[in-house]
C-alpha cells in the first residue's frame, strides 16, 4: 500500500537538479545498452533464420528490453547515489512507478505487435 501513494519526482529535483537526474538516465541508458546490445543483435538473428519462430523470439526480444530497461533504472539509482551519498530523497518508490510504467507500455507495444501487426506483415 506504501507504493499506492502519489510519487513524485520533485524531491530528489530540488535535492540534486535535473540535470543530474538526467545525467544519470543517461549514463544508465549507455551501460545497460552496452550490455544488452549483444542480446538484442542475436534474439534479431535468430528470428530472421527460424521466421516459424517469430512469436516466441518476439517475447524474448520484449521480455529483453523489459530487463533492459530495469537494468537502465539500477545504473540511475547507482549514479544517483555515486554523486550524493546522502540523499535525502526517498528514490525507491519513484523508480518502482518509472519501471512500472514502462513495463506496461512495452508489454502493450509487444502485444499489439505480435496480434496486429505481425499478421498484416504476412498477408
Amino acid at each position: 500500500m506504501k507504493f499506492l501513494k502519489k510519487v513524485s519526482w520533485k524531491p530528489l529535483r530540488e535535492e540534486v537538479g535535473l540535470k543530474t537526474v538526467l545525467d544519470a538516465f543517461l549514463g544508465g541508458f549507455v551501460y545497460a545498452t552496452l550490455i544488452f546490445f549483444p542480446v538484442f543483435v542475436i534474439l534479431v538473428e535468430l528470428m530472421v533464420v527460424y521466421m516459424y519462430k517469430r512469436y516466441t523470439y518476439v517475447v524474448l526480444i520484449i521480455v529483453a528490453l523489459m530487463f533492459h530497461q530495469m537494468l537502465i533504472h539500477y545504473f540511475a539509482k547507482r549514479a544517483l547515489y555515486l554523486k550524493k551519498e546522502d540523499l535525502k530523497a526517498d528514490i525507491r518508490p519513484m523508480f518502482v512507478m518509472s519501471e512500472t510504467l514502462i513495463n506496461v507500455i512495452y508489454l502493450i507495444g509487444g502485444l499489439l505487435f505480435i496480434f496486429v501487426f505481425m499478421p498484416q506483415l504476412w498477408v
